[in-house]
């Protein structure tokens, strides 16, 4: 298992030098500017990187890249769920950061936090039903099962509030 994970963090870290070194190479010709924090999806497949303020996907083997978020603020930060079934991201619509997530391949875009303070989208946990910060901070939600029972927005601030005395 740990054999596995490491290769795939090898092949990730090559996929994803080859997309800065191809993006490096085309801004310099005059297409691409300001690409940052790009992710790779769990089967390699996939590469989401946010560029002028919004999230875009394309073929880790190349290709034309899509967009996947397309709102007011700036989108950064993206992370694939380990199951590759979600993306995780930060976006800044009201001033702040808060943390959106969507499904892997676009759709329904949804707002987890609705607080001051700014979240930053650090990783899942291995079985994709939580979204951490980053270190030092807290656990955010269980993303995943709040999604499906709907629940209201408020309800989020409160498993924040519950996590962060535990931890």
């Amino acid at each position: 298992m740990v054999v596995e994970q490491m290769k795939f963090f090898i092949k990730s870290m090559i996929m994803i030098l080859i997309l800065l070194t191809t993006m490096i190479g085309t801004a310099a010709a005059g297409e691409v500017y300001f690409t940052t924090t790009p992710t790779m999806s769990p089967d390699a497949a996939k590469i989401v990187f946010s560029c002028e303020g919004d999230l875009w996907m394309v073929n880790a083997s190349g290709g034309t890249a899509y967009r996947l978020t397309a709102m007011a603020g700036e989108e950064k930060y993206p992370r694939f769920s380990p199951d590759g079934q979600w993306i995780a991201f930060s976006g800044s619509q009201d001033g702040n950061s808060n943390v959106y997530v969507m499904p892997a391949e676009g759709g329904e875009i949804k707002q987890l936090t609705f607080h001051d303070a700014s979240d930053q989208v650090d990783s899942w946990s291995w079985d994709s039903n939580y979204i951490y910060l980053p270190p030092g901070d807290t656990i955010i939600l269980p993303a995943l099962k709040s999604i499906a029972r709907e629940e209201h927005p408020n309800d989020c601030a409160k498993i924040i509030s519950i996590l962060s005395t535990v931890w």
